[in-house]
């Protein structure tokens, strides 16, 4: 839920550039979806193998999802 938070907040300053700062280069916030949405993904991922695997492997993607968040703490960088 953390992760799906991000979302909106991300895409409406993506469409309003005015709200971001002159040094920030246009598209940067449209890259930044991806963290949230890979989350969000994993976690569902996670969940599933959970309940239908073994607990385990969730608890092992669980983990591997905050070592994400702490791998991208600083954002991901755009190659454009």
């Amino acid at each position: 839920m953390m992760s799906a938070a991000w979302l909106p907040v991300f895409y409406h300053i993506d469409c309003n550039p005015k709200l971001m700062k002159e040094s920030v280069p246009a598209g940067t916030f449209a890259v930044q979806l991806r963290r949230p949405v890979l989350g969000i993904l994993f976690y569902i991922i996670a969940a599933i193998l959970g309940w239908f695997v073994h607990p385990i492997a969730a608890v092992i993607i669980f983990i591997s999802v905050v070592a994400y968040y702490a791998w991208t703490s600083q954002g991901i960088r755009s190659d454009r």
